[in-house]
């Protein structure tokens, strides 16, 4: 202990003397000082927050200062003890079960809320995360509980955005080609693609179409639909599968009863042994023809992938199916391998819009729990370089065993449930995250994956919303979703729906559609309700402000007032040959008398505003004066014109009504303590009036109210063309900060003849600019113009 040798150390220089060992008892009496100095410390800390309070702004919970399950594990037993010097809450006494608000049957009490709205498979998962909208006969997921509209933004544009869109109806038909080519082009535009195009015939693309009327073509636009047909095999007959939104399905089924000739033939419980989905199955056939029509409307899950590592996470949680054992016609092993090593070679690419547009693949893959990570995982891609063999779209890709109704309806009922699968983990599994033999005997699964191209307009990113749709047997929904979530997707709603089309230029429904019309008249309801809930000083009043229609873009009267005939009917252009004329005009100054047009048309514009502001929806589009085109670049808060201010010419008339109505209300007033009085000189006891309004009273209020309304804001104003100082040529359906364009864009409609009377104003300018009004301000906005596709 004593001896020591000389060492040299080379970073101090010179000899230093080392001993060869230690005394313990020295260096932990040295010690002592440093660990009650430490101990010191942890029991006092400096810091004044606590543990919940030191969470992220996405973490806190108000009620974690009670409920240490609000927080993190890591952080709870801390938290704990913080709470016990404070003096924690007393814990209540757990109720027993028999108190509890649960029913003893939690199917049968899902069935019965399912009777008037319906559920989607993934229902349960999203109610407890989403914020939940009854919407076209469906419960739908709206928005996430959390602050995620940002992140879905990003999820969309660098990583994966996932939503279920399983409310879409399928609708299967069958039939000869000779039958139904004739009679499904009567639904579409005669100058572009129909159902039966030679680049959806063979089943290898899903087709997008807008579809009208029967022979109604531009008006009586319906909606859009996506459809694709079965791949063509030794059947005589062939099958189209199109998938429609709920708000026009059943305007869609009664074009095809008229066109075909369709009866009605739904199934009745004849068979007991029949569930409930084949009971309501709904089938129409044509006689004396093939044709046949059939609703697949709880059958199929329809997810979709939106983001470059879409294809990441589906590689991911998807894995091919080893020598699947399927019984099944549609089934082929030779067209397994093929697909398998097609799904092989572009499972590591960067982004879906890399692959041929609209391609259909068809996989036969394993239980996707078998799949699923331990953890919520994010996929990435190796980013491998494309082959040109995968650009090449090989034969035999689309064929899947999912167009087999006999299988469909076989698979939920041989599937394995949840629980039994983690039971049987548990027993078997030797390690967490480890594959069990039991795993390899579940059945195969068959599914469709369809690539969306995404946008290919060179004003906006390359290839933004590019993705895939998966579609799904029914009994396979939840647990495709969750492997997907645990794969890195981030879930969204219908919110995120609006805000992708808007990202991407485009409406959700074009406004002369019936579904928009239906959607406008009752979103208008609504604003107007709650403008008229809030006192008359806390409100806008848009009579002062030139606004006659604040909540909704009167179409049907602004063509009207712009064309020459009495017809209130319009449509939406969607001619792209037309649309390309009206854009090169806009450019290069073109005269567009050569366009032959009809004055029922709107223009669908995107405008880009120059200066600051977001004017909101329902905003008004106008013509500008020469003067405020001067002020284009020498306005500082980019204000080109102010409307005046008008004069309120009911503010009189609402005045004496409001005092008459006070008057009315004063003398039932009377009346009543009279009569309270009358009551009371006879009787021993305190009397008490039913506080129940008698009918004339109710009657008044009403008509008060009507009246009232109506003098603030009329439900049918006399002018929508000149409403203000400058001309009114349309009207704006979407306004919002668009990231893809690090501004506020706006999506809007403008009449044809104003869009001639615009370009004759805008002749001298290099880009041709719009004035922008919001419904709440007086101040025009200048905005670039340009034309936009649906």
């Amino acid at each position: 202990m004593d001896q020591y040798s000389t060492q040299y150390d080379a970073s101090i220089g010179g000899h230093i003397d080392v001993p060869d060992g230690e005394n313990t008892f020295q260096y932990a009496e040295k010690r002592l000082p440093e660990l009650a100095s430490l101990i010191s410390t942890i029991k006092n800390p400096t810091k004044s927050k606590l543990i919940f309070q030191t969470m992220p702004n996405h973490m806190r919970r108000r009620t974690a200062a009670q409920n240490p399950k609000r927080l993190p594990v890591r952080f709870r037993q801390g938290h704990i003890s913080q709470m016990k010097k404070s003096g924690m809450p007393t814990k209540k006494k757990r109720p027993s079960r028999k108190y509890r608000r649960r029913p003893s049957n939690l199917r049968k009490e899902y069935a019965r809320r399912q009777m008037k709205v319906s559920w989607m498979e993934t229902h349960i998962w999203h109610a407890k995360r989403f914020h939940m909208v009854k919407k076209w006969g469906y419960k739908i997921p709206w928005a996430p509980c959390d602050k995620s509209y940002r992140a879905c933004y990003r999820a969309t544009a660098k990583h994966c955005l996932i939503q279920d869109i399983s409310y879409l109806n399928c609708v299967e038909i069958r039939g000869k080609m000779d039958e139904l080519s004739p009679q499904l082009k009567r639904l579409c535009n005669p100058s572009e693609l129909s159902f039966t195009a030679k680049c959806y015939i063979s089943g290898q693309r899903e087709g997008t179409l807008d579809i009208f009327k029967h022979d109604k073509y531009p008006l009586g636009a319906i909606g859009n639909v996506r459809f694709f047909w079965k791949p063509p095999g030794q059947e005589e007959l062939s099958r189209l599968w199109i998938f429609i939104h709920p708000s026009f399905h059943n305007i869609f089924i009664s074009e095809l009863e008229d066109l075909f000739h369709l009866k009605r033939i739904t199934e009745m419980d004849v068979d007991e042994e029949k569930t409930v989905d084949e009971q309501s199955l709904t089938v129409y056939r044509c006689p004396g023809s093939s044709v046949e029509v059939q609703e697949l409307r709880p059958k199929l899950n329809r997810f979709r992938l939106t983001g470059p590592l879409s294809n990441a996470v589906l590689s991911r949680a998807l894995k091919c199916k080893q020598n699947p054992e399927i019984e099944s016609q549609d089934f082929s092993p030779e067209a397994h391998e093929i697909q398998m090593k097609y799904w092989n070679e572009i499972s590591e690419i960067s982004s879906p819009a890399e692959l041929p547009s609209n391609i259909i693949l068809g996989l036969t893959v394993e239980d996707p729990r078998i799949n699923r990570p331990q953890k919520r995982t994010k996929a990435l891609p190796e980013a491998l370089p494309l082959t040109s063999a995968a650009l090449k779209i090989p034969p035999q890709i689309n064929i899947s065993p999912i167009w087999d109704q006999e299988l469909r309806k076989n698979l939920p009922e041989r599937m394995m449930n949840t629980g039994k699968y983690n039971e049987r983990r548990k027993k078997e599994a030797l390690a967490p995250g480890e594959r069990c033999s039991f795993e390899d005997k579940l059945q195969a699964l068959p599914l469709l994956l369809i690539q969306r191209p995404g946008l290919r307009d060179s004003s906006k990113p390359l290839g933004f919303c590019s993705g895939w749709d998966v579609i799904v047997p029914a009994g396979y929904g939840i647990v495709t979703w969750v492997s997907l979530i645990m794969w890195g997707a981030r879930a969204g709603g219908w919110r995120e729906t609006i805000s992708t089309h808007r990202e991407m230029g485009r409406d959700v429904f074009a406004p002369d559609t019936m579904v928009s019309q239906k959607e406008e008249d009752t979103e208008a309801e609504e604003l107007r309700a709650k403008y008229f809930r809030r006192p008359s000083k806390k409100r806008p009043n848009y009579t002062k402000l030139s606004i006659t229609s604040p909540f909704q873009c009167p179409w049907k009267q602004l063509v009207k007032e712009w064309s020459e005939d009495s017809s209130e009917s319009f449509y939406v252009l969607r001619d792209r040959k037309i649309l390309d004329q009206c854009e090169k005009a806009l450019k290069y100054q073109q005269s567009v008398e050569s366009i032959a047009l009809t004055n029922a048309a709107l223009i669908p514009v995107y405008i880009r505003l120059i200066s600051r502001g977001n004017p909101g929806n329902f905003s008004i589009l106008a013509l500008p004066h020469p003067e405020d085109l001067k002020k284009k670049h020498s306005s500082e808060n980019g204000i080109l014109h102010s409307e005046p201010v008008v004069k309120d010419s009911n503010s009189k008339i609402r005045k004496i009504l409001r005092q008459k109505h006070t008057r009315f209300l004063k003398k039932q007033r009377r009346m009543r303590i009279r009569l309270k009085k009358k009551h009371q000189e006879k009787s021993t006891e305190r009397v008490k009036l039913p506080r129940k309004k008698s009918p004339l009273v109710l009657q008044e209020c009403c008509n008060f109210k009507e009246k009232m309304e109506e003098l603030w804001l009329p439900k049918n104003p006399l002018r929508i063309k000149d409403q203000c100082s400058r001309t009114v040529i349309g009207y704006v359906t979407q306004s919002d900060f668009i990231f893809t364009d690090s501004t506020v864009s706006a999506i809007g409609y403008i009449t044809w003849n104003g869009f001639r009377e615009l370009i004759g104003k805008c002749k001298k300018l290099k880009q041709a600019t719009v004035l922008v009004r919001g419904t709440k301000t007086r101040h025009y906005r200048g905005g670039s113009i340009s034309i936009r596709r649906q």
